[in-house]
């Protein structure tokens, strides 16, 4: 009769396939990790697509690459004509710390080279006006703006902007837009109440919506109302003036939500695009220009210009 294996043996048997099981798993975590910077923007627009097919993906359009101008709503014939006026969009504004893993690396300025991007920008003739600013020049002929506009943006209300983009913009003197996420004021990491107070009542800063969690394009119509027109009333509550601006999470709309947008009191929302000249007939869809750490503003905008 053959003898039974001691009942070590086992355990150690157990033990190896436990080690393998987790030696595995760090090496599938390192092998995504190493390739999660070169995805990028394709990643982000991944997640994009996977809210259009639980939305309704032929109600989807995002840049001037995925939906057309008939995509929007009609033109509006009291407002004809258009603006030539860069949009740019940035979003992280702090040191590259050495626990960022890729994708928050892509969305981060360091203050320095922020300070020295908008130093080059006003060098070279650029001059950035006011959201109210745009706004008119947007929907009448009689606004006379600077040469060369350009309308700055910060997305989601990081604490980073009031830390370190707020004291440049009061430094420079140069207005700017910041999209809050109403309901994020409570975290860490994020501008809280009183913060976002200070910035809007400085004159320097117009506050736009961003949704309350930044979610939309995945949710039904009650949820998306509140994420629209709520975020709009806490915000305006929190202010005590209009807040007339929306900024589209990952650039991501549809015909549906534009006209949602438009319907909760919205003057402007905004998406993602290489684009620089816009319609008041577009007003619900402006295109902006992502800004990252490489990037010198004159020759972006100069990238997107349509030579004349």
């Amino acid at each position: 009769m053959s003898k039974k294996p001691p009942k070590h043996r086992h355990k150690i048997s157990g033990l190896l396939v436990i080690v393998m099981a987790v030696l595995f798993s760090f090496a599938f975590l390192f092998a995504w990790s190493a390739q999660s910077f070169s995805w990028g923007f394709s990643s982000i627009r991944s997640t994009i697509d996977e809210y259009a097919t639980a939305s309704n993906a032929s109600d989807v359009c995002m840049t001037k690459h995925t939906c057309g101008e008939a995509d929007g709503i009609p033109p509006d014939p009291a407002h004809p004509g258009s603006v030539e006026i860069p949009v740019l969009m940035f979003h992280h504004v702090r040191p590259l710390y050495p626990w960022l893993n890729a994708k928050e690396r892509l969305y981060t300025i360091t203050p320095q080279r922020l300070k020295t991007q908008l130093e080059e920008a006003l060098s070279a003739g650029y001059h950035p006006i006011s959201l109210e600013e745009f706004e008119y020049a947007l929907t009448t002929s009689t606004l006379r703006l600077p040469e060369h506009p350009i309308l700055l943006t910060f997305d989601d209300g990081h604490r980073g902007h009031y830390q370190y983009v707020f004291p440049l913009l009061k430094t420079l003197n140069i207005p700017a837009t910041f999209f809050i996420i109403a309901d994020n004021n409570i975290l860490n990491g994020y501008m809280t109440n009183d913060m976002i107070k200070e910035v809007s009542e400085s004159g320097l800063v117009n506050i736009g919506s961003h949704t309350r969690s930044h979610m939309l394009m995945q949710y039904g119509k009650l949820r998306r109302d509140q994420e629209i027109a709520g975020s709009k009333f806490d915000l305006e509550t929190l202010l005590g003036k209009p807040v007339t601006a929306f900024a589209y999470p990952y650039g991501a709309m549809s015909k549906t939500i534009e006209k949602e947008v438009k319907a909760s009191g919205y003057d402007l929302a905004f998406r993602i695009g290489p684009e620089v000249i816009h319609t008041s007939s577009t007003r619900y869809g402006l295109r902006r220009i992502q800004v990252t750490q490489t990037d010198a503003i004159p020759g972006l905008i100069k990238t997107y210009t349509p030579k004349k």
